[in-house]
């Protein structure tokens, strides 16, 4: 009996272990998807942090590639403006008509002039400020005429050493004392220049209208002359 009673006993033992063995391993299994949970859990953010990153990254090269697409396109744009700014400044402007003020002589002829498209300077400006230079000497190779009034110019020419035929002689090759100077060029069918220089004066007995009339006649002149010397230099 008492065999039997340990039997059974052990039988009992026996059988809580094994249901003991089973819980444990039962609890093993399930904790083992937990770890494995647990663990994709937490690799998760870390995989989705580097897909975040990586998609900020692309963005951010795009957008610096656009940028700099954009900044090129600005910089050839602004490049173009310039240039366009530097041809039109390299353009030669047109050649005013009036370099200097009027003396009471020249202001009798400032309808004229006008109308005949006369270029008007008063030699007692000398020296001329560069701007003046620079516009004489595009008018002594224009074919356009320019009257020199020397009329007030005689005592600050001295200061110089000068003379009113010594101002229109550096522009036109040649020039000689006068009241006025009435002054152009013809280009020739060679590619020269020929110079054409009218000094201008009155006696003491002549009045001023008389200048006046005989600057009005000496611009025709130069006009019929200018008319047969281009004639001839097209058929030529």
């Amino acid at each position: 009996m008492q065999i039997n009673t340990s039997s059974k006993t052990v039988s009992i033992v026996a059988l809580i272990l094994a249901t003991l063995a089973l819980s444990y391993g039962a609890m093993s299994l399930l904790d083992s998807p937990i770890s494995n949970t647990e663990s994709a859990t937490q690799m998760s953010p870390s995989k989705t942090s580097s897909k975040l990153n990586t998609h900020v990254s692309t963005n951010l090269s795009k957008q610096t590639i656009q940028a700099d697409e954009m900044a090129l396109e600005r910089e050839t744009f602004n490049t173009n403006i310039l240039s366009g700014d530097d041809r039109q400044s390299q353009a030669e402007a047109p050649l005013p008509r009036l370099l200097s003020g009027y003396t009471q002589a020249g202001a009798k002829l400032d309808t004229y002039l006008e109308a005949q498209d006369v270029a008007y300077l008063d030699s007692s400006f000398y020296p001329f400020d560069p701007q003046t230079e620079s516009i004489l000497k595009r008018y002594a190779t224009s074919g356009k005429m320019l009257l020199f009034d020397n009329t007030q110019a005689k005592e600050n020419l001295l200061e110089f050493n000068k003379t009113s035929g010594d101002v229109v002689s550096d522009y036109y090759g040649t020039g000689s004392e006068s009241a006025m100077t009435l002054a152009t060029s013809i280009k020739l069918a060679n590619g020269g220049i020929e110079y054409m220089v009218l000094p201008i004066s009155i006696s003491e007995q002549e009045e001023s209208r008389d200048l006046t009339e005989k600057v009005k006649l000496a611009i025709e002149l130069f006009q019929q002359e200018q008319a047969i010397k281009q004639e001839t230099n097209t058929n030529s």
